[in-house]
């Protein structure tokens, strides 16, 4: 609804709760603090698509709705860092997760802390997509910035969502194609060794960890 809560989500401390509003043509991200009642903008200038909380409450990684940018912020509005950027010679091509083109997002179906942050908070998950339309799975450490490739997929048919953490070492997350003919339940290591284990391969026409 227009200038209405679009998204809304319980800090893991459940003390507030960040949400995003349309306002105009962009998406601006707030928060609440339940205890007080009192209600601030963190973001109005930039087009937010998703977004999760730390698992300690004090930050928020986000992306836009563009595809260019991950970033995380403090939940009063300061010390934003970007952490993924595309690089400026394929930001022509940067455009949202649903384009087949070069894109980073937080994978689609995936909000909680406990599916994007690491457990130990060091590492949070993010989908990229290639200039000739393959996506793969990656994480990275939002305080040294350092990054790993997950997976090596090679079919620009295949879509990575839906990621949890089951432990500080392993990722699950629902590789699915547009035939929905060859889902599956993939576990990953998060070595970056690219070891994958399928849990489940069937038909999946609805999911949720």
């Amino acid at each position: 609804h227009s200038n209405g809560s679009e998204h809304a989500m319980y800090a893991p401390s459940n003390e507030s709760i960040a949400y995003t509003t349309l306002a105009s043509v962009s998406r601006r991200l707030n928060y609440i603090d339940l205890a007080t009642g009192t209600a601030k903008t963190i973001l109005s200038k930039e087009d937010v698509d998703t977004f999760a909380w730390g698992p300690r409450s004090g930050s928020l990684a986000y992306d836009l709705t563009s595809g260019c940018q991950i970033n995380v912020i403090g939940y009063n509005g300061t010390g934003k860092k970007t952490i993924v950027n595309i690089p400026k010679p394929a930001r022509a091509n940067c455009i949202s997760s649903t384009n087949a083109s070069a894109s980073v997002n937080i994978p689609y179906g995936t909000h909680a802390s406990k599916n994007v942050w690491s457990p130990d908070g060091k590492w949070i998950l993010y989908t990229r997509r290639s200039k000739d339309g393959v996506q793969n799975l990656y994480k990275v450490n939002w305080a040294t910035l350092e990054k790993k490739k997950l997976t090596s997929n090679r079919d620009k048919t295949v879509q990575i969502s839906h990621t949890t953490w089951l432990a500080n070492d392993t990722i699950a997350y629902l590789q699915n194609n547009p035939s929905g003919l060859d889902d599956r339940i993939v576990k990953v290591n998060s070595d970056g060794t690219g070891r994958v284990t399928v849990l489940k391969r069937a038909a999946i026409t609805k999911f949720d960890w």
